[in-house]
């Protein structure tokens, strides 16, 4: 239901797809258990305020534009938006996971 949602572009346009890819379910005894593998799949939920990005391990920070690139010592970011894929629309998925289960239970009694 995730990735239909995403699919739909009811949350955000995927640029590499990577944080869909990395969306895993697990099953353990009579549970599932979902995950994202992104360090970077919490911003993407949430959103973030205003902040200063500063590179880790160089002088400078590259950034790409059409005619080549631009290096600087920081940049003020302005933030970003939330794009809720994860927990958006919550209770309609609920919903219709107990609905998928209970028919597949029925339909096994019978």
């Amino acid at each position: 239901m995730i990735h239909d949602y995403i699919d739909a572009r009811k949350a955000f346009t995927p640029r590499t797809g990577q944080l869909q890819r990395s969306i895993n379910i697990r099953f353990e005894r009579f549970s599932a258990i979902i995950s994202v593998n992104t360090e970077y799949a919490p911003y993407v939920e949430y959103g973030t305020r205003p902040h200063t990005i500063i590179p880790r391990n160089r002088r400078a920070l590259k950034i790409p534009t059409r005619d080549g690139f631009i290096f600087r010592k920081r940049v003020s970011h302005p933030g970003s938006k939330p794009y809720p894929y994860f927990f958006a629309d919550f209770e309609n998925r609920i919903r219709a996971v107990e609905e998928e289960f209970r028919n597949a239970f029925l339909e096994e009694l019978m």
